[in-house]
């Protein structure tokens, strides 16, 4: 708070107003009904590895911030928890595990609800998104098949959003039409000549880079990847294609080495594109002893685990059921 001439002057930062939206409903209709389909995530109650089952965080501004997760228009018994971004006040965000939601809800589709409150007045509601959530399956045929998954972790400044996500570790896939591989080793390679011309090596490494390739996609698809392109901090892919180099694509972790270059055709709202990864850790390399050390890769986060509960009363069994470690749990009992 400087002060001048005897006259204080406070700094006043206005809240951040909630993110202007186009109403979802009206840009789905618009020009190509392909624009309606919604996000395609799985999820696998049988294992909680986290390649298999898919994860969505969505965020907004306000004093507070209202997330409602509905499957056919009606509230699910999973209940989204609104939390503050640890470095942004005014700014929130839910964590969706599918995986816990169709332990309680079922498989079908789900829509999610944003309602902001900001200096006191409740905003409208809108729609963020849809999905559509299935089991996941392996094999020929199969829900995975011929989709790759991303799966990102943020954690710093995002200016596109305005918003501090350091500390947040915020996880959010995206799941869509494509194919990930695409190899090339682009080895560097170091020998060392002698003066009878014999020569030795010194040093070889694969700066190992690949493609993530993607089939014709809508807007909303391609501009969540764009998201994930820009702002990942952590980044793991899998591809699920049965004609794919290898079978073993499985939550490698990678980084952006190039950002996405889009293919427009005209008369279509739909296009395909490229994005470039690497290796996030260098670990292809033969050399003499250094002092060099190799990090580990970190491993994305498994699902939360689906936990089976037993009521027993007076010694006998009343019920069992399952329900996901990540929801708060409440039995009533009531003994006539």
């Amino acid at each position: 708070m400087p002060l001048i001439d005897n006259i204080h002057f406070d700094q006043y930062d206005p809240p951040k107003e909630p993110f202007e939206r186009p109403d979802s409903i009206e840009e789905f209709k618009r020009l190509n009904k392909a624009c309606c389909e919604p996000f395609y995530v799985l999820a696998d109650l049988l294992d909680g590895v986290r390649r298999k089952n898919d994860v969505n965080s969505v965020f907004e501004f306000g004093d507070s911030v209202v997330f409602t997760l509905k499957k056919g228009g009606v509230v699910t018994s999973f209940t989204p928890v609104s939390v503050e971004f640890p470095n942004e006040a005014g700014a929130w965000y839910t964590t969706i595990e599918w995986r816990s939601v169709a332990s309680l809800d079922g498989f079908g589709c789900y829509s999610i609800e944003v309602t902001p409150t900001v200096a006191g007045q409740v905003r409208p509601t809108y729609i963020y998104a849809q999905y559509n959530l299935l089991p996941y399956t392996s094999g020929l045929i199969s829900n995975a098949e011929g989709t790759v998954r991303i799966l990102s972790r943020f954690n710093d400044v995002n200016d596109k959003y305005g918003i501090n996500m350091t500390d947040a570790f915020l996880l959010d896939s995206l799941r869509f039409d494509g194919k990930f591989g695409y190899f090339n080793d682009n080895t560097e390679i170091d020998n060392l000549e002698y003066l009878d011309g014999t020569q030795e090596k010194v040093k070889r490494e694969d700066f190992t880079s690949y493609e993530l390739r993607v089939d014709l996609n809508t807007y909303n698809v391609i501009e969540k990847l764009r998201d994930h392109v820009l702002a990942e901090n952590s980044c793991w892919i899998s591809d699920h294609n049965y004609d794919s180099y290898s079978h073993q694509y499985y939550d490698i972790p990678v980084i952006v080495s190039e950002g996405f270059a889009p293919n427009h055709f005209d008369g279509t709202r739909q296009l395909t594109g490229v994005a470039k990864f690497e290796d996030k850790v260098r670990r292809n390399r033969t050399h003499f002893q250094d002092n060099r050390q190799t990090a580990e890769a970190d491993a994305p986060p498994n699902a939360p685990e689906v936990m089976d509960y037993n009521v027993t009363v007076n010694g006998v069994l009343e019920q069992s059921f399952s329900a996901p470690s990540d929801q708060d749990l409440t039995i009533n009992i009531n003994i006539t």
